[in-house]
């Protein structure tokens, strides 16, 4: 990957929220071509240079309200930083699109793409931003399959991303967005104690199926091992 130039095509916003290819869906006919894997190379560069440390958020930057072209320059600036750090990516940056999903803040794909929702438009949730992209990032440089497991963490932690595998927002802006989703995802613990993990529009399967060691699953919450999750329904 080093020494390619980087752009940015944005697909139409209007366009129907694509589905993860780690979910097993199509790819619903997108025309973007996948680019051949590479070997991933997990051994970080050593750091010379201050620039592949994680950019601090300034707060004029923070109260700024995000646009299309702001989302543009994040991926862009992450993408450019993680490459400093990983030159070999399982699946090297292909683009970026946004998309109306409103259960998840992003996706990676197989081919390269990172889709972000467009619900972060007009919010000043800069921090989550950049948490988002660092999320999806590190799954382009371990690869897909890793999903959320040790190798994903590690990367994920070393690019300034908080290693888990659903985010919780940090803006007051973003969150009310959420505030009429119909369920809340809960994490019961290895303790017993629940934890809601967030506000969420639809049901996955993928949670309610899941239980801690089968088929070798193991999700963290705050550091803790998640026995299961199930679906709390939101009054009103």
């Amino acid at each position: 990957m080093n020494g390619r130039q980087l752009s940015l095509g944005f697909a139409d916003e209007s366009a129907e929220a694509v589905q993860p290819v780690q979910d097993t869906q199509a790819d619903r006919g997108k025309t973007a071509k996948p680019v051949a894997p590479a070997a991933p190379t997990l051994s970080p560069v050593p750091q010379k240079a201050p620039a592949c440390e994680a950019a601090p958020t300034t707060a004029a930057a923070a109260a700024a309200l995000l646009d299309r072209t702001m989302i543009g320059v994040v991926v862009l600036r992450e993408v450019e930083r993680a490459m400093a750090i990983y030159p070999d990516w399982a699946h090297p940056f292909a683009g970026l699109e946004l998309n109306r999903a409103r259960r998840t803040y992003g996706q990676a794909h197989r081919d390269g793409r990172i889709v972000i929702s467009s619900v972060f438009l007009g919010t000043t949730a800069l921090a989550d931003l950049e948490d988002t992209v660092r999320h999806e990032i590190a799954h382009l440089v371990v690869g897909i399959a890793e999903r959320h497991g040790p190798r994903w963490r590690r990367v994920a932690k070393r690019l300034g991303a908080t290693p888990r595998a659903s985010g919780r927002s940090q803006a007051e802006d973003l969150g009310q967005r959420m505030d009429d989703a119909p369920y809340t995802l809960v994490a019961v613990l290895e303790s017993g104690e629940e934890c809601e993990v967030k506000p969420v529009f639809r049901r996955s399967r993928r949670y309610v199926a899941y239980r801690l060691g089968k088929g070798g699953a193991c999700y963290r919450f705050r550091g803790s091992k998640v026995s299961r999750f199930y679906y709390r329904e939101r009054s009103a």
